[in-house]
This record gives C-alpha cells, structure tokens and sequence, in this order.
C-alpha cells in the first residue's frame, strides 16, 4: 500500500466493507424484531424456550444496533485472507467480507506485531457515518512492507479522486494557481 493507487484501493474496500456489514446488520435486526414480535404473542405462558428464544432474538437486535454504529475497528491480512474485526458478535449478520468478533480466535491476531503469526497487514478503523455514507477517521495503517501511517479520512481520500477525475472530464486543460 505504498503507492496511491493502492492507499485508494484500500480506502474504497474499507468504506464499502462496512456498508455491506450495515446493510447485513439492519436485515438481520429487521427479521430478528419480526421474530421477537411474533413470539411476543405466546410468551404468556412462560414456556422456558419461548423465553429463552425471545432473549436469543433481543441478543441479536442488539448486536445488529452495534454494528450499525461501529461496523468494524479493525482490517488484518493474515496468511493472504483479509478479516474485518468488529467489538460484538459477528455471528448476528450473514458471514460478511470475513467479519468476526475480536473475542474470536481470528480476532485476536489484530493484537500481534507485524510479521508475527503470518500477519502482514493492519489498519485500526475509526468508522464514521456521514451524509454520503461511510468513513473512517485517523485510520492507522501498518503493513511489513512498508512504515506505519496515518490517513485522516478515507472519504476524503476517494472523494479528492473523483473530484479531480471530474474535473478532467469536464474540461480540456486546467490550470491551476499557487
């Protein structure tokens, strides 16, 4: 990721991974509140697994709400697959871009150094939503091939590259002032 083109690459998986994850989060909280609400209707009797299916079903919900705030804090590569960590249960959404809990045994390789363990990538993520969608602030990113770095935000990133594009197709030259 040491050239542009790569930081650009990187920056639109991130911010289209946790789109995916969102909109996986938002299915998944809609069936389980159908669910919960249809079991809402036979809970009178206090049958323990009707309880206990309840609970499961306000689990997920929850679940779901916190990955609609916070999709992931952290992208790995390690031994060539890309996980995204997340702080709660990936196992509420469908298996998304290779999300899983940072309670998970995969999770956990976000704490190991570089190069150790087959990791070769890392970027701790700061998710944000803004109007136009995702984006991640102050995103951290340290790989074996090249020196850790910051980029301020990811939005920022992708959005000077298409202004500039837009700018190109629109005019034949432009000219531009110091």
């Amino acid at each position: 990721m040491s050239n542009n083109a790569e930081l650009k690459s990187f920056a639109r998986e991130v911010l289209d991974t946790f789109g995916k994850i969102v909109a996986s989060a938002k299915n998944a909280s809609q069936a389980a509140n159908r669910m919960r609400d249809s079991l809402e209707q036979y809970i009178g009797g206090g049958d323990e697994l009707e309880i206990r299916m309840y609970n499961r079903q306000n689990t997920i919900r929850n679940g779901c709400m916190q990955l609609c705030r916070e999709p992931a804090i952290a992208r790995i590569v390690h031994h060539g697959r890309t996980y995204y960590i997340c702080r709660g249960d990936a196992s509420v959404v469908d298996n998304v871009c290779g999300l899983v809990s940072y309670y998970a045994p995969v999770g956990r390789l976000a704490e190991l150094e570089m190069g150790e363990g087959g990791l070769s990538d890392r970027a701790i993520l700061r998710p944000q939503e803004v109007a136009n969608g995702w984006d991640s602030i102050d995103t951290e990113i340290q790989s074996i091939k090249f020196s850790t770095m910051t980029i301020r935000s990811l939005r920022a990133l992708l959005e000077g590259v298409r202004q500039f594009r837009r700018l190109r197709q629109n005019c034949s030259c432009v000219f531009l002032r110091k």
